[in-house]
């Protein structure tokens, strides 16, 4: 919708790919900020659709509550130390690591060079090993 909103302000003598990749780019940051202002909704609320209950709602076969707060309280830990990284950094990570981007993918969504997206990754990488070191201890971050 962005991109569709924006279409005027695109030259058509660029490339297309990163002009709508800088918008995802600019959107995932924005969403970012907002991460933590959001509020959580109570399960004695009213459901999203009138006639349905929550258990319609939710999702069901999922793993047990002993593997859903060993799940979370690691997604917590990682989430807190992808939040400790400066902006740059994190972003190269999540768009390399957990998105799957390539190298040149990144630059163009970046706008950098692509030596600037190694140099982020490698960076980003190594304090996020330091962060993460005292939870997991050292012989299991040096494991391939």
């Amino acid at each position: 919708m962005k991109a569709l909103e924006n279409i005027d302000n695109y030259d058509p003598s660029k490339p297309f790919q990163p002009w709508l990749n800088r918008i995802l780019h600019n959107l995932y940051v924005d969403n970012m900020k907002r991460y933590e202002k959001r509020k959580s909704v109570s399960l004695d609320a009213e459901t999203p659709a009138e006639d349905e209950s929550w258990s319609n709602v939710l999702p069901e076969n999922k793993p047990g509550p002993i593997e859903n707060l060993s799940s979370q309280e690691l997604d917590e830990t990682v989430q807190s130390a992808l939040d400790r990284l400066d902006g740059d950094y994190r972003t190269a990570i999540i768009l390399s690591d957990i998105e799957g981007k390539s190298y040149e993918e990144i630059s163009q969504i970046m706008g950098c060079p692509i030596g600037t997206v190694r140099s982020r990754i490698h960076r980003g990488r190594t304090l996020l090993r330091k962060i993460l070191e005292p939870f997991v201890g050292e012989k299991e971050m040096n494991k391939p």
